[in-house]
């Protein structure tokens, strides 16, 4: 075999279905006490999914996005929520055919060969392991917002618990590498246990997004939802002529397509419950509802929180920290913003959790292909998790957040899911125009 063939050799799928879903009693006793368990159903995949793209970004994205759309923010949460469930149905696609653990790593593999797939392998390594980096410093931001909302002066509260800032790319946060590292203590125990306890937290979020959005509508004013028409501000039209107001838009659609770019950073996450297709019982049909059913929920959430935000205050007054909070400070709901900050808490802290999950699993993959040294192929017999692969990738994503921007950490995200995103949609199309020339030649 010449070194461009070994570069380019592609993994049959039947291959890898038929590996895997070979019952264990056939299969020697070393590798038996090396497979993964199948113990997670479709209500595991949706908390889990969840709990990885409704983190931070809820309770920060708003913010940021606002400034754009106005009270049009709802329909860019509608645009990124309908952009993702393109990826999302190939991610769906691929995971019902080769239902395996390794997610965009392992699509490559099958359809571009080995060379693409070790370099997507490294790239998903910018989503998964950078990714619970990043939510963990701002975990120890929300830390500090709870402190102050509970009256603690700022003067009173060490550096340490919410990080210090040094240059532009570095900066020392120990309670991101702590949180870290407690994450992955869990994720080594069990992934049943860590299921359990995403969805425990999950569930609280999710109650706590409903109960914002109830709260908060009683604080809705609509004019809110209307603002001044500033030509020199804005750069667009009034709706009407003689209209002082310009409905919704402030920067007309224009701006509202530029919030959608915006957030739909706040999906990023749902293709990470691919990974988890090598636990999951009845992948074929659990995957798919997993991975739609986590978009449509969260998408539902963006929508019902961005409408009462923008109603509680202008676009114009939108606090991009922590907005959500902010909103209830400025009616002087001192409780309600507590509780807010509180619930980003949780959040942020079951999406460092999800993030450290799938970067071991894309590992153990790619050490079964002979990509990777041999060991984080080895699931422990005890708690039949990887426990190598999530020491490795639970140290790096615990030193990186403990010592790199935040600004940095959040640029490089971005780069890996895009590349992600993009490669899988072009296998799709890859694979579905092989099966149409099987299917015409035939």
């Amino acid at each position: 075999m010449s070194l461009w063939e070994k570069m380019f050799r592609r993994k049959p799928i039947e291959r890898l279905v038929e590996v895997t879903e070979r019952p264990t009693s056939i299969i020697d006793e070393e590798h038996a006490t090396g497979k993964l368990r199948r113990v997670l159903g479709v209500t595991d995949l949706i908390t889990f999914g969840i709990s990885s793209c409704v983190g931070s970004g809820i309770f920060v994205i708003a913010g940021v996005a606002g400034k754009h759309a106005g009270a049009g923010l709802f329909l860019s949460f509608i645009i990124g929520g309908v952009s993702c469930s393109f990826s999302g149905l190939c991610y769906s696609e691929f995971a019902t055919r080769v239902p395996v653990s390794g997610s965009a790593y392992t699509y490559t593999y099958c359809a571009l060969g080995e060379v693409l797939a070790f370099l997507i392998g490294w790239d998903l390594t910018l989503e998964y392991g950078i990714s619970a980096a990043t939510v963990a410093q701002g975990w120890s931001g929300y830390l500090r917002t709870l402190l102050l909302s509970c009256g603690v002066e700022d003067k009173y509260l060490p550096w340490v618990l919410f990080g210090k800032y040094v240059n532009s790319f570095f900066t020392i946060n120990i309670m991101s590498g702590i949180l870290i590292a407690l994450c992955t203590m869990l994720l080594m125990y069990g992934v049943r246990e860590s299921a359990r306890f995403t969805n425990v937290i999950t569930v609280w979020n999710i109650v706590l997004i409903v109960v914002y959005v109830i709260a908060g509508a009683f604080f809705v004013d609509t004019n809110n939802w209307y603002h001044p028409c500033d030509n020199a501000s804005y750069g667009t039209r009034c709706n009407n002529k003689g209209n002082e107001h310009n409905s919704f838009f402030p920067q007309g659609f224009r701006g509202v397509v530029r919030a959608a770019g915006i957030v739909f950073f706040s999906y990023v996450g749902f293709d990470a419950v691919s990974c988890l297709a090598e636990e999951t019982q009845n992948v074929r049909k659990n995957m798919a509802l997993g991975i739609l059913g986590t978009l449509a929920i969260a998408t539902t959430l963006y929508i019902g929180v961005s409408l009462v935000l923008l109603g509680m205050v202008p676009f114009t007054a939108l606090d991009e920290r922590s907005p959500l909070a902010n909103a209830f400070e400025v009616h002087h709901q001192p409780v309600l913003a507590a509780i807010v900050s509180f619930g980003a808490l949780t959040t942020t802290c079951a999406t460092t959790l999800t993030s450290l999950i799938g970067q071991p699993r894309i590992f153990y993959r790619m050490a079964k292909d002979g990509l990777f040294f041999p060991v984080f192929a080895t699931i422990n017999p005890r708690f039949h998790t990887l426990v190598h692969g999530s020491l490795l990738s639970g140290t790096i994503a615990a030193l990186i957040g403990t010592f790199i921007n935040f600004d940095l950490l959040a640029q490089m995200i971005s780069v890996g899911t895009l590349m992600a995103y993009i490669l899988v949609s072009y296998f799709f199309i890859i694979i579905i125009f092989f099966y149409f020339l099987i299917f015409v030649l035939q």
